[in-house]
Protein backbone atom coordinates (compact mmCIF):
# COMPACT_ATOMS: atom_id res chain seq x y z
CA UNK A 1 0.00 0.00 0.00
CA UNK A 2 0.93 3.44 -0.70
CA UNK A 3 0.22 7.01 0.18
CA UNK A 4 0.24 10.35 0.01
CA UNK A 5 -1.21 13.52 1.46
CA UNK A 6 -2.19 16.48 0.10
CA UNK A 7 -2.11 20.41 1.86
CA UNK A 8 -5.19 22.29 1.66
CA UNK A 9 -6.70 25.44 3.27
CA UNK A 10 -8.40 23.53 5.35
CA UNK A 11 -5.97 20.80 6.56
CA UNK A 12 -4.07 18.26 5.67
CA UNK A 13 -5.85 14.85 3.87
CA UNK A 14 -4.05 11.40 3.08
CA UNK A 15 -4.84 9.47 1.10
CA UNK A 16 -3.68 5.61 0.79
CA UNK A 17 -3.96 3.23 -2.44
CA UNK A 18 -2.93 0.34 -4.10
CA UNK A 19 -2.04 0.09 -7.94
CA UNK A 20 -5.24 1.92 -9.23
CA UNK A 21 -7.49 1.65 -5.94
CA UNK A 22 -8.18 4.18 -3.70
CA UNK A 23 -8.12 2.42 0.03
CA UNK A 24 -8.93 5.50 2.32
CA UNK A 25 -9.03 8.78 2.56
CA UNK A 26 -8.32 10.33 6.26
CA UNK A 27 -8.96 13.98 7.15
CA UNK A 28 -7.49 16.67 9.00
CA UNK A 29 -4.13 14.47 9.66
CA UNK A 30 -0.58 16.35 11.09
CA UNK A 31 1.92 16.41 8.27
CA UNK A 32 3.91 13.66 7.25
CA UNK A 33 6.68 12.23 5.06
CA UNK A 34 5.30 11.86 1.88
CA UNK A 35 5.91 8.20 0.41
CA UNK A 36 8.44 8.28 -2.82
CA UNK A 37 5.62 6.63 -4.88
CA UNK A 38 2.66 9.64 -4.48
CA UNK A 39 3.22 10.47 -8.38
CA UNK A 40 0.83 7.18 -8.88
CA UNK A 41 -2.04 10.01 -7.67
CA UNK A 42 -0.32 13.08 -9.07
CA UNK A 43 -4.28 13.89 -11.02
CA UNK A 44 -6.32 12.78 -7.67
CA UNK A 45 -3.90 15.11 -5.94
CA UNK A 46 -4.33 18.28 -8.32
CA UNK A 47 -8.19 17.52 -8.32
CA UNK A 48 -8.20 17.58 -4.55
CA UNK A 49 -6.56 21.01 -4.56
CA UNK A 50 -8.89 22.13 -6.64
CA UNK A 51 -11.87 20.76 -4.86
CA UNK A 52 -10.80 22.19 -2.09
CA UNK A 53 -10.16 25.66 -3.46
CA UNK A 54 -14.00 25.73 -4.35
CA UNK A 55 -13.51 24.06 -8.00
CA UNK A 56 -16.31 21.61 -8.90
CA UNK A 57 -14.43 18.05 -9.55
CA UNK A 58 -16.16 15.04 -10.55
CA UNK A 59 -14.45 11.96 -8.41
CA UNK A 60 -16.53 9.38 -10.12
CA UNK A 61 -14.03 8.58 -12.56
CA UNK A 62 -11.44 6.98 -9.66
CA UNK A 63 -11.72 3.43 -8.63
CA UNK A 64 -12.51 2.88 -4.73
CA UNK A 65 -12.76 -0.41 -2.83
CA UNK A 66 -15.73 -1.03 -1.03
CA UNK A 67 -14.88 -4.65 -0.16
CA UNK A 68 -15.85 -5.99 2.78
CA UNK A 69 -19.11 -4.19 3.46
CA UNK A 70 -23.01 -5.71 3.42
CA UNK A 71 -24.95 -5.53 0.43
CA UNK A 72 -27.34 -2.27 2.19
CA UNK A 73 -23.58 -0.72 3.22
CA UNK A 74 -22.78 -0.96 -0.33
CA UNK A 75 -25.98 0.61 -1.92
CA UNK A 76 -25.94 3.57 0.81
CA UNK A 77 -22.13 4.53 -0.64
CA UNK A 78 -22.87 3.80 -3.85
CA UNK A 79 -26.08 6.00 -4.12
CA UNK A 80 -23.97 8.40 -1.86
CA UNK A 81 -21.41 8.82 -4.37
CA UNK A 82 -23.98 9.70 -7.17
CA UNK A 83 -25.34 13.27 -4.71
CA UNK A 84 -24.55 16.07 -7.68
CA UNK A 85 -21.77 18.75 -6.22
CA UNK A 86 -23.51 21.35 -4.01
CA UNK A 87 -26.11 18.87 -3.55
CA UNK A 88 -27.44 17.51 -0.54
CA UNK A 89 -30.09 14.43 0.68
CA UNK A 90 -31.27 12.94 4.16
CA UNK A 91 -30.22 9.65 5.79
CA UNK A 92 -33.63 8.54 5.51
CA UNK A 93 -33.33 9.61 1.54
CA UNK A 94 -30.32 7.20 1.19
CA UNK A 95 -31.77 4.64 3.19
CA UNK A 96 -34.63 4.74 0.78
CA UNK A 97 -32.76 4.71 -2.52
CA UNK A 98 -30.88 1.66 -0.84
CA UNK A 99 -33.76 -0.20 -0.55
CA UNK A 100 -34.89 0.50 3.31
CA UNK A 101 -37.10 3.14 3.96
CA UNK A 102 -36.61 2.76 7.26
CA UNK A 103 -33.25 2.41 7.56
CA UNK A 104 -31.74 6.28 8.27
CA UNK A 105 -29.69 5.41 11.04
CA UNK A 106 -28.42 2.07 9.42
CA UNK A 107 -27.60 4.41 6.39
CA UNK A 108 -26.04 6.89 9.04
CA UNK A 109 -23.79 3.45 10.38
CA UNK A 110 -22.82 2.69 6.83
CA UNK A 111 -21.70 6.22 5.84
CA UNK A 112 -19.37 6.42 9.00
CA UNK A 113 -17.69 3.09 7.48
CA UNK A 114 -17.60 4.87 4.12
CA UNK A 115 -13.27 4.56 3.65
CA UNK A 116 -13.01 7.39 0.76
CA UNK A 117 -14.82 10.57 2.26
CA UNK A 118 -15.23 13.13 -0.46
CA UNK A 119 -14.77 10.73 -3.23
CA UNK A 120 -17.94 9.01 -1.91
CA UNK A 121 -19.62 12.37 -0.55
CA UNK A 122 -20.86 11.06 2.48
CA UNK A 123 -20.91 14.78 3.50
CA UNK A 124 -23.61 15.71 1.35
CA UNK A 125 -25.96 13.49 3.58
CA UNK A 126 -27.32 15.56 6.35
CA UNK A 127 -30.50 15.26 8.74
CA UNK A 128 -34.35 15.64 7.52
CA UNK A 129 -33.94 18.89 9.91
CA UNK A 130 -31.53 20.04 7.58
CA UNK A 131 -28.59 19.88 10.04
CA UNK A 132 -25.48 18.32 9.50
CA UNK A 133 -25.46 15.30 11.24
CA UNK A 134 -22.62 12.97 11.94
CA UNK A 135 -19.24 12.81 10.18
CA UNK A 136 -16.24 10.49 10.29
CA UNK A 137 -13.64 12.87 10.34
CA UNK A 138 -15.71 14.94 12.67
CA UNK A 139 -18.45 17.47 12.45
CA UNK A 140 -16.52 20.80 11.75
CA UNK A 141 -15.14 18.94 8.41
CA UNK A 142 -18.64 18.47 7.22
CA UNK A 143 -19.03 21.99 7.82
CA UNK A 144 -15.89 23.16 5.61
CA UNK A 145 -17.34 21.07 3.03
CA UNK A 146 -20.75 21.81 2.83
CA UNK A 147 -19.93 25.11 2.93
CA UNK A 148 -16.99 25.43 0.20
CA UNK A 149 -19.50 23.22 -2.32
CA UNK A 150 -22.49 25.97 -1.24
CA UNK A 151 -20.68 29.84 -0.37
Amino acid sequence: MFWFQVKTKSGYVRIEYLINTIIDIKLNTSPQKRDKNYKVYNRLKNDLLKYFSGRKIDFKRYKINIDGLTDFERNVLENTRLIPYGNTKSYSQIASEAGNPRAGRAAGNALNKNPVPIIIPCHRVIKKTGKPGGFSAGEKWKKILLLLENP
